[in-house]
């Protein structure tokens, strides 16, 4: 979708963006997380954090809008929030964009 402003490269609503996650609490706690999406030239997105799910569902409505095109290098990082230290990367991955018709 292309607008004036910029390029939506990002809409997910109720939608499960990570399934089997590696449990980094250990044994007896969850992952509690939430994924944040890097598109050069703009700022990091985020969404809110799961808590306690190792496959976590995102029930809210979000649609993102970034500037950028064909080549523009983007990041969908999951991470497990920590309230005692910092936060860890569960799952992170990236690439250029490219014509992706759907």
């Amino acid at each position: 979708m292309y607008s004036q402003k910029g390029t939506q490269l990002w809409r997910h609503q109720s939608s499960s963006l990570a399934q089997d996650l590696p449990d980094t609490d250990g044994l007896l706690n969850k992952t509690d997380p939430y994924v944040r999406v890097k598109v050069a030239g703009n700022p990091t997105k985020k969404t809110p954090t799961i808590k306690g799910s190792l496959n976590p569902v995102f029930t809210e409505d979000n649609s993102w809008l970034f500037t950028g095109g064909v080549g523009t290098w983007v990041e969908v990082i999951c991470m497990d929030w920590d309230p005692e230290s910092r936060d860890d990367v569960v799952v992170k991955v990236g690439g250029y964009l490219a014509n992706i018709i759907v």
